[in-house]
């Protein structure tokens, strides 16, 4: 923390100006986006317009056709011919004129469903196969004229004509939209087929200069800056057709750009300027955070040597489990004995209480050196704070007093037991260092609805210093600590986090200055647990172990290996056993046994290693994993999916695991 109060002025500041530069980028880039929202709008409708327009003209182009393939036009009857005409020009209202043309006479045989001449040769004739379009401007017609070069029956050249009404075209202009200034059809000389303002006027007459100007573009679509006739500024989008060669130009207001624009590069400048400052008071904090990094460096360094001895504490850890195992084996089997006399069983069970507990403490150990993950079970709340009174109460002061009770109807919760005996001790711990002069320590837990879950409230209470909002926030924070130096290292509270996170809950921090301190661990019923992928356990079937087994045992410690053969042999199952992996390899290459135990933890080739290779040869090989040293991350490393089990073991968990390995394959 910063413990220059001058500091806070400027932090203050540092908080509030990311925010403010946060929302000068938001309006720059919501003025960006309105912006291309526009655009990507305008050019969407131009792209539409020039599909509806290629649609209409391949509808037109293909009845055209059409007529120009009936044997009526084709022949020399020209009744007939006009009432095919006829009928093609009433099935389509668009065609404001049907004619037929004599290109040799340069003559007009027949105008819509008439047999008697009418109109004007329209020069100059189509060779056959030819096709024209044009602009014909008349009276009583603005139309777009589809004119086919054809061979009547008698081989003279005829061109047939189709006039369009540009009313069919004006239709397709969208000028509904308040966006838009003006929108138009141009065809490839640049003359208006269509526009939405000032259409009669408009038709076939020259567009403006950047209208041209965009046709002349070797690109089919783009936008362009320019003015209408009218003399408005825009921005138009143009998109160019397939079929026809002409264009669509849907004209936008200049200020739908211009706005969003100038909001865009203003937003930019006060950005900018706001990160100059930023910048310059970044840097005079941090010329008063050297201190505050090198305590931290401090800390680090004092988590690096806790490091070192929980690596040491895992190995003593596995050595012990390891020595624990003959002894809890041998103390099994003897309290299995019927020779034994009711003192000697009596000395024989205290004796495997003892090793009992001291493979409890051996787990202890592991923890605190962060080798193994929570055992996630159903865990008795009232036994665990029952145990954590035992415990706590050789670490209280005779000023400091211990009050621990569950409520009624709590149910079980979801966790692992010794982890959260440790994290409730942690907690318990720092509710007595908060009362320097004494005072009572509450814990109590209760059943609580969490978001609808069935869960369980831990809380242990203090009447102590309490923490102001900041420290509270910060409290379980790796190395966060507002103890003396020297006096602890900041990770108790990372640690029972941690033990929350991992149970599936969390942890609450009710604190304030001078009233005292509430921490909650608010964690999941046991009803509500699902197991993890590729932990459920495997139902044990113990007639799968009643048989006699070949079994194959694998450990690299002489007294370890001795005691699982000697287990399963009083099982009456059959025994090879070896000291390591090359050896279980050359075995396993000879024959196939029924089950393969192996330890984990061996020089050479390690436990998951020799299980992969075993499997390579015996595929769906059933194996069981023993381990006094429980790496969680190296077992997930190796993908470990067999049964594992733990050192110290008596016969039965062992025949158990035996028969999950069995089971699972």
């Amino acid at each position: 923390m910063y413990r220059d109060r001058r500091s806070l002025p400027l932090l203050a500041l540092i908080a509030v100006l990311p925010f403010f530069l946060f929302v000068s980028f938001y309006f720059a880039f919501q003025a960006q986006n309105r912006e291309q929202a526009v655009q990507r709008n305008a050019m969407a409708d131009a792209q539409l317009l020039a599909a509806r327009t290629d649609g209409l003209l391949r509808e037109a182009l293909g009845t055209s056709q059409a007529l120009a393939s009936t044997g009526a036009i084709a022949a020399t009857d020209l009744g007939l011919a006009s009432t095919r005409m006829e009928q093609f020009r009433r099935n389509n209202p668009g065609w404001a004129e049907v004619a037929l043309d004599d290109n040799a006479n340069r003559a007009r045989l027949l105008d819509l469903g008439r047999v008697s001449p009418a109109g004007p040769f329209l020069a100059p004739g189509l060779a056959p196969g030819q096709l024209r379009l044009s602009l014909r401007r008349e009276s009583d017609c603005r139309c777009i004229l589809i004119s086919r070069g054809l061979t009547a029956a008698d081989g003279r050249a005829r061109t047939l004509h189709v006039a369009l009404s540009n009313a069919s075209f004006f239709k397709l202009l969208p000028r509904a939209y308040g966006d838009y200034e003006v929108s138009a059809l141009v065809d490839e000389r640049g003359q208006f087929v269509a526009r939405s303002i000032a259409d009669r006027e408009r038709f076939d007459t020259p567009a403006s200069t950047y209208v041209r100007r965009s046709i002349r573009n070797p690109a089919r679509s783009g936008f362009y800056r320019g003015m209408t006739l009218e003399g408005t500024g825009n921005y138009t989008a143009f998109v160019r057709s397939e079929v026809s060669g002409w264009s669509s130009h849907i004209a936008l207001k200049a200020q739908r750009i211009d706005n969003p624009a100038l909001a865009f590069w203003v937003s930019i400048g006060i950005a900018a300027l706001l990160s100059l400052l930023l910048a310059a008071l970044l840097y005079l904090v941090a010329r008063r955070q050297i201190e505050d990094t090198r305590a931290i460096t401090r800390r680090i360094q004092e988590a690096q040597k806790l490091e070192a001895l929980g690596q040491l504490t895992g190995g003593i850890a596995h050595d012990f489990n390891n020595l624990l195992t003959p002894i809890v084996g041998a103390l099994d089997r003897l309290m299995r004995s019927d020779n034994l006399d009711p003192r000697e069983r009596r000395f024989a069970k205290g004796a495997l209480e003892s090793a009992e507990r001291a493979a409890k403490l051996t787990s202890q150990l592991l923890t605190f050196s962060r080798r193994q993950k929570l055992e996630i079970m159903a865990v008795d709340v009232a036994k665990v704070l029952e145990d954590v009174g035992e415990l706590a109460s050789q670490s209280l002061e005779i000023y400091h007093t211990l009050d621990c009770s569950t409520a009624p109807g709590t149910p079980p919760i979801s966790s692992d037991k010794i982890q959260l005996e440790l994290a409730i001790l942690n907690l318990v711990l720092n509710a007595r260092d908060a009362m320097p002069t004494g005072g009572m320590v509450k814990v109590r837990a209760a059943p609580v609805s969490d978001g609808g879950r069935s869960s369980v409230a831990i809380s242990v209470a203090d009447s102590g210093s309490g923490m102001d909002a900041d420290t509270a926030k910060r409290a379980h924070e790796p190395f966060f600590t507002t103890k003396a130096q020297g006096a602890g290292t900041g990770l108790g509270l990372a640690q029972v986090a941690e033990v929350a996170k991992q149970s599936g809950g969390r942890l609450e921090i009710d604190s304030e200055p001078g009233r005292g301190t509430i921490v909650r661990l608010i964690l999941p019923a046991a009803a509500a647990v699902t197991a993890t992928p590729g932990e459920a356990p495997v139902p044990v079937d113990q007639r799968a172990v009643a048989e006699k087994l070949n079994l194959l045992v694998v450990d690299d410690n002489a007294d370890v290996r001795e005691t699982i053969v000697q287990m399963v042999e009083a099982d009456g199952h059959r025994v090879e056993s070896v000291a390591d992996g090359r050896t279980a390899l050359a075995a396993l290459s000879n024959r196939k046994p029924d089950l393969l135990l192996v330890d984990f933890a061996m020089p050479g080739l390690n436990g998951a290693e020799l299980i992969a290779k075993a499997h390579e040869i015996h595929p769906g090989l059933p194996c069981l994993l023993i381990t006094g040293y429980w790496d969680s991350d190296a077992l997930a490393d190796y993908g470990v999916t067999c049964p594992i089990l733990r050192k110290p073991f008596t016969s039965e968990a062992l025949r158990d695991a035996m028969a999950s390995a069995l089971a699972k394959g």
